[in-house]
């Protein structure tokens, strides 16, 4: 085998420019699959975080009529607890399972924000703020001042929602909310803290109240409209899921809820963990296109080596050394263009996966209950650049089968004959 090996490495130095295109094919298509499978996983799995802690949780019970009227954020289908417990018993009752990390109760009700004759649309989400701060990390976001406390008429907004009213800060501002019996409740807060996490829907149109505030305000004591859980192993949300809904059946025959696992949670949802296994294809596409580079290359050399070929077969090679000779050249191509390809795919990677892709512009065209982010940052393990490596040696090494068979099934007494 071994000098097999050198043949193969003298006959490609033969013609150093065809090499070095084909070696270049093949780094362009190696760094190119780990800078796209590195932006693609942290893009998904940024949008899958951020969607799981603000949204949906790893799961989520809803009384079973909530999920047509989220959109209008209804108050006429909450959450109470099992029994009338109260939402946030039923939390606690859920925290107890060995699965759960954080079990918590969240109120989102739709309000108009007022200042002077500047008005504005809202997503009001009143929170038990030490449970989400183990849920969604919201202390990472908090941008100036603190959290609102309990029993005192304080808010947390967006950032860019108070630069767009004018607001700072210490501002007053007032709140005018529909409430669960359907009338108009208006309320001045302070405004204590703000945030600025690059989320539109944190950031442009969000207000944020301690639980109880929230159901004083909206008339829904001891309410919600939905409990978030969030797992300890995030593998495990299937068996949890099933848990959970024991749990709820025990105590609600009737199946008034609803336990959504957030892969259920909308059908975008389900896409974005299908796009993976979509992109990994494509992955392997790229790299056969670059390959087609290497397979032209061999099926030259079988072309020009017809004679040499031949006096090989007449010397006592035999079909599957010629075989062998082939594919470790195209193996060797691959290789080299494998090694380099990973080296600067990983390096370009690597400086985008700290200072990220600026997305700013691109996410503005899109609805603010989509939690992307305005920027991107590409994911980069060894797992990726393996990936990719392993890639760029076996699609070209596997390509030049097709010209080495051609090879082999030369006859060598014909071949001595080739001009």
């Amino acid at each position: 085998m071994t000098y097999l090996v050198r043949m193969a490495f003298r006959n490609l130095t033969r013609n150093r420019l065809r090499s070095a295109v084909s070696v270049l094919a093949i780094t362009v298509a190696v760094a190119v699959v780990i800078f796209a499978k590195g932006f693609v996983n942290g893009m998904i799995d940024t949008f899958l975080e951020n969607t799981i802690r603000f949204t949906t949780g790893h799961v989520r019970i809803v009384d079973e009529g909530y999920p047509k009227k989220e959109r209008l954020l209804s108050l006429a289908h909450p959450v109470d607890g099992l029994k009338g417990e109260g939402a946030e018993a039923f939390a606690r009752r859920l925290s107890q399972l060995p699965g759960v990390a954080v079990a918590t109760p969240r109120l989102k009700f739709g309000a108009l924000v007022s200042k002077g004759d500047k008005l504005e649309g809202v997503l009001g989400m009143g929170l038990d703020l030490q449970a989400e701060e183990r849920a969604a990390h919201l202390s990472r976001y908090l941008h100036r001042g603190r959290f609102p406390r309990e029993g005192v008429a304080e808010v947390l907004a967006g950032q860019k929602l108070l630069n767009k009213l004018g607001l700072e800060v210490g501002s007053k501002v007032t709140l005018v909310a529909n409430t669960s019996f359907g009338s108009l409740n208006g309320r001045t807060f302070t405004v204590v803290g703000s945030l600025a996490s690059g989320l539109a829907q944190l950031d442009e149109a969000s207000v944020f109240l301690p639980l109880a505030t929230a159901q004083r305000f909206v008339d829904l004591e001891g309410a919600a409209t939905e409990v978030i859980v969030m797992a300890r192993d995030s593998n495990r949300v299937p068996a949890l899921t099933r848990e959970i809904a024991e749990v709820v059946k025990s105590g609600d025959p009737e199946g008034r809820y609803k336990v959504i696992p957030w892969y259920q949670a909308n059908s975008l949802m389900g896409y974005m963990v299908t796009a993976k296994q979509i992109y990994n294809l494509i992955y392997v596409l790229i790299v056969l296109f670059a390959s087609f580079v290497v397979i032209n290359t061999m099926l030259m050399i079988v072309n020009e080596r017809t004679r040499e070929i031949g006096m090989l077969g007449a010397m006592g090679f035999t079909g599957v050394q010629t075989v062998t000779l082939l594919v470790l050249e195209g193996a060797i191509l691959g290789f080299l263009g494998s090694t380099i390809g990973t080296v600067a795919g990983s390096v370009i990677t690597r400086m985008l996966s700290v200072t990220g892709i600026d997305f700013a512009k691109a996410v503005q065209s899109l609805g603010k209950e989509l939690l992307f982010p305005t920027r991107i940052y590409p994911t980069f393990d060894l797992g990726i650049a393996a990936f990719a490596f392993v890639l760029g040696i076996l699609v070209p090494a596997l390509g030049t089968l097709m010209p080495a068979r051609r090879a082999q099934k030369l006859d060598p007494s014909t071949a001595l004959r080739a001009i």
